[in-house]
């Protein structure tokens, strides 16, 4: 059959055969990088399942220790959820990718993108300063991560200002205030917290208007 080896199908089954062979061989995952110096056996593998980044690794109290810092749990597999404040994948995979690698943890990374970002350590920092809409309340909330006794005292300042575990607690219709202080101290505002502020505004104009003159 010495035609048929040109044959493109030929071709086509032998180099699927001979990749086949090599992934067989493949002891080590193709996207797995290294630190300069490897301090931990094995590979943490980083995958992005739906809304949350997850972290496969076998039992390693030093890598518990180290994920748990960064707001990672255990269910069946250490993760962490993604959110409106916890910024995108890319970032939070790139940032604990990175992070394993200099703790000496050899990571896997199926995303090129993604990878290359945890090996430059070019990943945007995480917003752990924010302003939230409180459920059922005219109220916004403050919150941060950590203690910070300046922050508190700051936002305990504006008026109406009071603590709510986790966070301080002001009506919104002190919303200019509350601007003026989240400009100050790095806060960004959560969809939510910007459309209560908006929805007030806007039934404000709408109620009934007298003109000073007539009080």
């Amino acid at each position: 059959n010495r035609d048929d080896i040109l044959k493109e199908s030929f071709v086509k089954r032998y180099n699927e055969k001979k990749k086949k062979e090599e992934i067989d061989r493949q002891l080590v995952d193709i996207d797995t990088i290294r630190p300069s110096e490897i301090k931990h056996d094995g590979a943490v593998e980083i995958v992005n399942k739906g809304n949350r980044i997850c972290l496969h690794y076998e039992r390693n109290d030093d890598f518990i220790k180290l994920v748990k810092s960064y707001k990672y749990r255990w269910d069946g597999v250490w993760y962490r959820e993604l959110s409106e404040t916890t910024g995108t994948y890319a970032d939070r995979a790139a940032e604990i990718g990175s992070v394993l690698l200099r703790n000496g943890f050899c990571i896997c990374i199926h995303d090129e993108g993604v990878k290359n970002k945890a090996i430059n350590g070019e990943y945007e920092k995480e917003q752990t300063r924010w302003v939230y809409s409180k459920i059922d309340s005219p109220s916004l909330l403050i919150k941060w991560i950590g203690r910070n006794d300046d922050l508190y005292e700051k936002a305990r300042k504006i008026k109406g200002a009071k603590w709510d575990s986790p966070g301080i607690a002001v009506d919104v219709s002190h919303w200019r205030l509350i601007e003026e202080f989240a400009f100050e101290n790095g806060f960004k505002f959560t969809k939510a917290a910007q459309e209560k502020i908006e929805l007030y505004k806007k039934q404000l104009k709408e109620v009934r208007e007298v003109k000073n003159e007539t009080i």
